[in-house]
């Protein structure tokens, strides 16, 4: 696998949670969260059919021990993380 791609929408979540998380919660929680996130799609370059899949080429992820689901596809060779939602919303409409 030549590497992980994170799609504009995926960035502006990742960016979005960050925010939410520094302006409401425990300092450090932002980045431990984020901290998380990254270690589990580090995980997908050694393993990118772990998570579950949902349609037509796309697959889950959730976060371990965070309420929150990558929702990413393998096309072409590349995997590419295509949001990252919290697991209680609505997902399949993120696709």
């Amino acid at each position: 696998m030549p590497g992980i791609i994170w799609s504009e929408k995926a960035i502006g979540d990742l960016v979005a949670l960050n925010e939410w998380l520094t302006e409401y919660r425990q300092p450090g929680e932002a980045a431990e969260a984020i901290r998380a996130i990254r270690n589990q799609v580090a995980g997908l370059e050694r393993f990118p059919a772990v998570g579950s899949p949902v349609s037509a080429g796309i697959r889950k992820l959730p976060i371990k021990e965070r309420p929150f689901v990558l929702l990413y596809e393998i096309a072409a060779g590349q995997l590419v993380i295509l949001r990252l939602v919290h697991n209680r919303s609505d997902w399949q409409t993120f696709t």
